[in-house]
């Protein structure tokens, strides 16, 4: 990692981002990646294939405030493939 951040690569994972990232990573999400995001409900039992070769997926798990995960469950965040 300490090389990552001598080529200005910064990884935030599970942290917040410094204060001086913020504008640029909004800004990023903004312009270059939000444009390109079809989004897709998947529920169980309703499962439809909609997977294509080829194509980078950004699958996110969305859980209500109200539910807690059980202790000592660990859920990804993000799942790229």
């Amino acid at each position: 990692m300490p090389e990552l951040n001598r080529q200005n690569i910064y990884l935030y994972q599970g942290s917040e981002p410094e204060p001086f990232h913020e504008e640029f990573i909004h800004n990023f999400f903004n312009e270059e990646v939000f444009p390109f995001l079809s989004p897709v409900m998947i529920q169980a039992g309703d499962i439809r294939t909609f997977i294509r070769d080829r194509r980078l997926y950004l699958v996110i798990r969305m859980i209500k405030k109200s539910k807690r995960k059980p202790e000592g469950e660990v859920a990804p965040n993000i799942i790229m493939h």
